[in-house]
């Protein structure tokens, strides 16, 4: 079944492949290259990728759907283009067919180099949108597949490409999606990087998503009313909008905090004959997971067993733990973050000066201060040490 011959032909022609149904999997948001809380996640993502390659070797794939945030940023660091290189290599060496998308964090640019040499390697990048959007097709034994590849692109250039004036996000989208070469006989698959609503209903997002120029608009999932399968980007959490045939596929590793929760697969759709197709979520084990764990400071401590995953720790001691980031890792060698639940901060307490700040000495502000990062006020003892310690400098300086 898998050593079928195949033709591929260049964009917007016909891929043949054999006498049976084809196996896409979906990926998106790979944020090659990402920090998190200045941990360098790169070996983590090698890890998940070359999981993700066994995968697709287990399971039989002949095509990988990438749905845009190929990179964290739109300037990738030297190693994450490395990585989605060996990557690719890697997938060009299976007769892997593959589909590419930019995302909000792409340069489509970028992206793009080398698109029309990559094309006859059976690597379909599509990065910068010029006002129509591309397809390839393929052909099994049930009849075509057309992939449309629709990169993110953002309003102000909708408009500019096609003389439009509204400021409705919707309207402009609609727009694009008018330029879909659909044939109702055949399969259309369309792989997008976009915030899908249903009826007004919110997927479920995390933190790490947010577009670092300034958000991505929504769009109602009824526009894809027409298309068979909708692979999307953008949003980390594994899920579908609307009908089971719209879905992101999610981000292969945890990004955020937020994500804790998050359970990270790869989606796999075998697509039979049209109105047929079976869709089933493969789960992914990282090499480091990501959680959080609350109680007081030495509550942790004491019931903690040395792990390797990245930990976000909340202590709910009301008063602030000197050096308690480093006293934790020792137990939690890869903690990232430390914050506090207690009165304080459930208070939302922050500083509110009633008189300016240049009205006010150094010590008085070092007393609020102290109030808020303990949730308690200096005694008078300590007042009468802080107010010398600043007299003793302003003497210094003098």
């Amino acid at each position: 079944m898998w050593n079928r011959e195949r033709k591929y032909d260049q964009l917007n022609k016909t891929i043949q492949v054999g006498d049976e149904s084809v196996i896409f999997l979906h990926l998106g948001d790979l944020h090659l290259g990402k920090r998190l809380h200045e941990q360098n996640l790169i070996e983590d993502q090698k890890y998940i990728l070359d999981q993700i390659f066994d995968i697709i070797q287990n399971h039989n794939v002949e095509s990988v759907l990438i749905a845009g945030d190929v990179y964290d940023k739109s300037i990738p660091s030297k190693e994450a283009v490395n990585l989605f290189d060996e990557f690719l290599t890697n997938l060009s060496k299976m007769n892997i067919a593959v589909f590419i998308i930019s995302g909000n964090h792409d340069s489509g640019d970028r992206l793009n180099f080398a698109s029309k040499i990559l094309n006859d390697n059976k690597i379909y990048i599509s990065g910068i949108y010029e006002g129509k959007v591309p397809c390839v097709m393929l052909s099994d034994t049930y009849g075509k597949i057309c992939v449309h590849l629709l990169p993110y692109v953002r309003p102000a250039s909708i408009r500019q490409i096609h003389h439009l004036e509204t400021d409705s996000y919707i309207k402009l989208i609609r727009e694009v999606l008018k330029t879909l070469s659909l044939d109702p006989e055949n399969r259309n698959i369309l792989v997008a990087h976009e915030f899908v609503t249903s009826g007004g209903a919110l997927p479920e997002r995390s933190e790490s998503e947010c577009d670092p120029i300034g958000g991505i608009e929504n769009i109602d999932c009824s526009l894809f009313r027409d298309l068979d399968y909708v692979a999307l980007g953008h949003l980390h959490c594994p899920q579908s909008v609307g009908s089971d045939n719209i879905r992101y596929c999610g981000s292969p590793l945890k990004y955020s905090f937020s994500e804790a929760r998050h359970k990270k697969s790869v989606t796999l759709i075998e697509m039979k004959e049209k109105g047929n197709m079976h869709i089933e979520q493969i789960p992914l084990k990282p090499q480091h997971d990501l959680r959080e764990i609350e109680g007081p400071f030495l509550e942790l401590m004491s019931n903690a067993e040395k792990t390797e995953d990245y930990i976000h720790a909340v202590l709910t001691d009301d008063t602030c733990i000197i050096d308690g980031l480093d006293n934790l890792r020792a137990c939690y060698p890869r903690i990232l973050k430390l914050t506090y639940n207690n009165i304080r901060t459930r208070e939302d307490k922050i500083i509110r000066p009633v008189e300016s700040i240049q009205n006010k000495s150094p010590a008085e502000l070092f007393a609020e201060f102290y109030d808020l990062m303990n949730n308690t006020p200096l005694t008078p003892e300590q007042t009468a040490v802080v107010i010398k310690a600043f007299d003793t400098v302003d003497q210094g300086e003098k």
